[in-house]
């Protein structure tokens, strides 16, 4: 019976549709992860790692593409979403009910769990959903897995003498800029202005992903499907691949902290 309660509610906070997984790859998602926590409010910290069992959110930064093949989550038969979808002209379809995608998956959950509103929630579902932020705001900001219509990831491409396809080589944009840890990610990136946050943090979830697929327009534009993706490409697109990242840990906090304040 407990079950039963526990899944019906985790379909209320979280309704999900499959995706592709492993945006950012474990070094990028670990960073977004890590420079959240570093901006997270000493109250907001400790509730959030009280849910967590005592674990940083760093721990539970790629969780979502780790749970399918965890017994206990056997039963959770749809998996929360890896991706947010767009229409041509960059407008969330998750915004427009079209779709449920991560964005409005966390958008819902935010308005069950804000106001205290967690506090009446059995701890297993509160926990669960910090999971999925810590895991869905990374992805939310990789350009891959911004899914707009007429627009693919799956192309081939070559860097490195080594072939893979447009999206897999996205994901692992990380590590492929930099061979920094976690640790050296957070510590190089965490580094905006009171006034800096207050501007990326403005607007709504579907307002922070329609710009950021807007921002990630020119990394498409220069990939030629089946070319070379050489460093030239890879130093362009480096700062951009940061941003991305930098906004993503700013925000995952800024969540966090409006929930649990």
């Amino acid at each position: 019976m407990k079950r039963m309660i526990f899944l019906g509610l985790l379909l209320t906070v979280l309704a999900g549709v499959p995706q592709k997984a492993s945006a950012w790859g474990v070094r990028g998602h670990d960073a977004i992860a890590y420079i959240a926590e570093m901006n997270l409010n000493p109250e907001t910290k400790a509730i959030v790692e009280r849910y967590l069992g005592g674990k940083s959110i760093v721990y539970y930064s790629v969780f979502l593409d780790q749970m399918r093949f965890i017994a206990d989550y056997s039963f959770y038969y749809r998996e929360p979403s890896h991706a947010a979808e767009y229409s041509k002209d960059y407008k969330s379809l998750g915004r427009t009910g079209e779709v449920v995608d991560a964005l409005r998956e966390m958008t819902e959950s935010i308005a069950r769990l804000e106001n205290g509103q967690y506090k009446a929630l059995p701890d297993s579902v509160v926990t669960l959903a910090i999971q999925c932020f810590i895991h869905q705001m990374g992805d939310v900001h990789c350009p891959v897995h911004m899914v707009v219509k007429d627009r693919d990831g799956r192309f081939s491409v070559t860097s490195n003498g080594h072939k893979s396809s447009f999206h897999d080589f996205w994901d692992d944009m990380p590590a492929k800029a930099h061979q920094w840890h976690y640790l050296e990610y957070g510590h190089q990136l965490s580094r905006l202005t009171p006034e800096q946050v207050a501007e990326i943090t403005k607007g709504s979830l579907y307002d922070w992903g329609e710009a950021a697929v807007i921002e990630c327009i020119p990394l498409w534009d220069a990939a030629i499907p089946h070319g070379e993706l050489g460093k030239p490409y890879i130093y362009k697109f480096t700062p951009l691949m940061e941003d991305m990242l930098t906004k993503a840990g700013y925000r995952l906090a800024f969540v966090l902290n409006k929930i649990f304040k």
